[in-house]
C-alpha cells in the first residue's frame, strides 16, 4: 500500500509542471537546469522581471 502512495505522488509532481505549462518532461529529477531551458524553448516562461499569474 506504501508503494502505491509514493508511486501516485511521483506522478503528481512529473505532471504538474506539464498541467501549469503545457509543457511535458521526460527525464527526472526535475531540476532547475531542466526545467527553465526546457519552459524557455517552449516560450512558456516568464521573464524573471514580469508578473506571474
Amino acid at each position: 500500500m506504501h508503494t502505491l502512495q509514493v508511486v501516485r505522488a511521483g506522478h503528481a509532481v512529473r505532471v504538474a509542471p506539464r498541467d501549469a505549462t503545457g509543457v511535458r518532461f521526460t527525464e527526472l529529477p526535475l531540476t532547475r537546469d531542466r526545467v527553465w531551458p526546457a519552459l524557455d524553448a517552449a516560450g512558456a516562461a516568464a521573464a524573471p522581471s514580469e508578473p506571474v499569474g
